[in-house]
């Protein structure tokens, strides 16, 4: 009677082993990559409104221009005012109210 014999290689496993430690070794980096460029150019867009905020004169209320403008001062009531959703005293509120459709559009 014959006796069967299993011999067993460490070396895949050793080798898939080292490849899965390569890979996650490398996986931040691969990250940084992908998410690095957009980081960038989105460091760029906020630079821009920034300085146009920052570049907007400051003007009285008499005087302002159209667009952009920058008015310093303070709010008086005319009337007492409050916010219909938060019930606080405010100047002026502005608030949208849409309803959601769904099914086939009819003519």
């Amino acid at each position: 009677m014959e006796h069967a014999r299993y011999v067993f290689s460490t070396s895949t496993v050793t080798g898939d082993v080292q490849v899965l430690n390569l890979v996650f070794g490398y996986i931040h980096e691969i990250v940084f990559i992908l998410i690095g460029p957009g980081l960038f150019f989105y460091g760029f867009f906020k630079l821009k409104k920034k300085r146009l905020i920052e570049d907007i004169p400051t003007s009285k209320i008499r005087s302002v221009a159209m667009g952009f403008a920058e008015i310093k001062g303070k709010a008086r009531q005319k009337i007492p005012l409050k916010s219909p959703l938060t019930s606080a005293d405010c100047v002026y509120y502005k608030f949208l109210v849409e309803k959601e459709r769904t099914g086939t559009i009819q003519f």
